[in-house]
């Protein structure tokens, strides 16, 4: 292998990278200042104690309505399997031997059973 490139350091110069000093030097800790005093200390405690409880709370009001969330999709889930099997169960006898007749029972139970959903789906895609 060919070294044509040379020294990289020679081909990069810091002013392409604007925002880094020119030095890395590390302060001292006697030039940092810490604050005032201990009110500064005793409100930033009570600051994350206020803002913990806040995140706990909106944690708990998120998993309260994603429960009712389940709930809510079960019940219709629920609704539409076992209420729609009823019904194609009881109309079997009048579809028997008529193809016809399964699909027009089929395409209405679709459209009674599921459109609504879809259409629900639809509204809080543009109400949102």
């Amino acid at each position: 292998m060919k070294d044509d490139l040379g020294k990289i350091t020679d081909t990069i110069k810091r002013s392409h990278f604007p925002g880094l000093p020119e030095s890395l030097e590390v302060p001292e800790i006697a030039d940092l200042s810490f604050g005032e005093g201990c009110g500064e200390v005793f409100l930033a405690v009570l600051a994350w104690i206020l803002a913990a409880f806040l995140i706990l709370l909106l944690i708990w009001l998120f998993g309260a309505l994603l429960w009712s969330l389940v709930l809510i999709f079960a019940a219709m889930l629920y609704w539409i399997f076992f209420r729609a099997l009823r019904l194609v169960f009881k109309n079997s006898n009048a579809c028997k031997d008529d193809l016809g007749k399964s699909f027009r029972f089929a395409f209405g139970y679709t459209l009674l059973y599921s459109f609504w959903i879809y259409g629900i789906i639809l509204l809080a895609h543009y109400l949102v």
